[in-house]
């Protein structure tokens, strides 16, 4: 079986078994309940059924591009495929964190060895925040697997040069970028690495050659989006309209570093009520911009202040006299032993 045989057996049915345990014990909510869900998975799922039924995309009261589209899409494929079943949608989402396990442990193996591989996969099987992300209808399931599948080919880029492998990182990249917003910085800061790399003066084409391509790939995936927001608001919103309104939850006079739905003046007023062509949504988006912006400005002192409260939040155990022996609790006691390893 050779010296990692026995390891790589564990490993995988760890994984196999993990997983479809996890999909028991964390079941998806119904569909029918996530219409009524607040949060980001009732946006998902109302955005894939408008997909279904009528061909647009459009959110709850009439938002047009407050989440990026790509998962909506991946969701509107599952009920396509399966229906009102909801186990089909974990199943596959934690396929999809298998392989991008498996990707990146063969990133590994090609830099480091097979130990080094196999102990990057047995950390990533256990981290914590993927025994969850998967069983939920969030963006993360299918962002992780495109920025992987992307990374995988920067990787292959920066040995060898080939402009067909540059073209499609930029379209993977900007597939994540529609996914999650971030996937477009993450596209730019790989081409301009790639340029940094360079492939000196024996290297086949410019140094410019490789890189251009891959931001050309970016904006060839992006900009056809992009358009269609030019044409529904009139104004440019390059994704989304949803990076004003997470700036200024952030950045606001009440922020405490907790994730806590605020938005300036009328703006939760306006947010709630439809409005033809999302006109209430790029109102909000754009006055939650403006007011985070001049709070960041007059007040450089608290936003920096902040910074280790926003990362605290995340991580720490369940409130004090709140906690008790239920999954959640155990799973969040579970995610901070883990990260303080």
């Amino acid at each position: 079986m050779g010296r990692y045989g026995v390891w790589i057996v564990i490993l995988v049915l760890f994984a196999v078994a993990s997983r479809m345990a996890l999909t028991v014990a964390y079941p998806m909510d119904p569909i029918e309940k996530m219409r009524q869900k607040p949060g980001d998975e009732q946006y998902y799922f109302y955005s894939a059924e408008n997909l279904i039924k009528h061909g647009e995309y459009t959110g709850t009261n009439g938002k047009k591009a407050y989440i990026p589209p790509g998962y909506p899409v991946y969701l509107a494929g599952n009920i396509l495929a399966y229906g009102s079943e909801r186990r089909p949608i974990q199943l596959t989402q934690n396929g999809l964190y298998l392989l991008s396990v498996l990707l990146l442990a063969w990133i590994v193996r090609r830099a480091y060895g097979m130990r080094e591989a196999l102990i990057a996969a047995g950390w990533l099987l256990l981290n914590p925040v993927w025994f969850i992300v998967p069983q939920q209808a969030v963006s993360e399931n299918l962002f992780i697997f495109l920025v992987v599948l992307a990374l995988s080919l920067f990787l292959a880029l920066a040995k060898r040069p080939q402009p067909v492998w540059a073209l499609l990182m930029g379209l993977l990249f900007a597939a994540s970028a529609l996914t999650r917003e971030v996937g477009l910085i993450y596209g730019l800061v790989a081409a301009l690495a790639l340029w940094r790399i360079g492939y000196g003066p024996k290297g086949k084409g410019s140094r410019w050659a490789i890189p251009l391509i891959a931001v050309g790939g970016l904006a060839i995936g992006i900009l056809p989006w992009t358009i269609r927001n030019a044409v529904v608001y009139k104004k440019l919103v390059p994704i989304t309209t949803n990076s004003n309104i997470n700036l200024y939850i952030g950045n606001n006079p009440k922020a405490t570093g907790d994730f806590i739905w605020v938005l300036p003046g009328d703006g939760i007023k306006l947010w709630n009520t439809y409005a033809p062509n999302g006109a209430n949504e790029i109102k909000v988006s754009e006055m939650a911009g403006r007011e985070a912006v001049r709070y960041m400005k007059d007040n450089p002192d608290k936003v920096v202040a902040l910074w280790p409260w926003k990362l605290a939040k995340v991580w720490l155990p369940p409130e004090p006299g709140k906690w008790a022996l239920d999954k959640d609790s155990v799973f969040r006691w579970y995610r901070t032993m883990f990260w303080i390893a």
